[in-house]
């Protein structure tokens, strides 16, 4: 997968983004995530597209300024 795809991690519903730059850790019991929420014990990360709403919402925010500043 592309690595212009951010992390994300499984939680209980769905899945979250992780801040920019930032990669699991294996050791962790908890993610700090993008949209301010912690994962516990992740059912699992990849790269890919966040489905939590919040995270969603800021991706797409970064993306639209990205896209100004070239």
């Amino acid at each position: 997968m592309s690595d212009s795809k951010p992390w994300i991690v499984q939680y209980r519903d769905g899945w979250c983004a992780l801040p920019p730059g930032t990669e699991p850790d294996p050791e962790a019991l908890n993610d700090p995530t993008l949209c301010g929420y912690v994962v516990n014990m992740r059912g699992g990360s990849r790269r890919g597209t966040p489905d939590c709403p919040e995270c969603l919402v800021i991706l797409a925010a970064a993306e639209r300024v990205n896209e100004r500043t070239g």
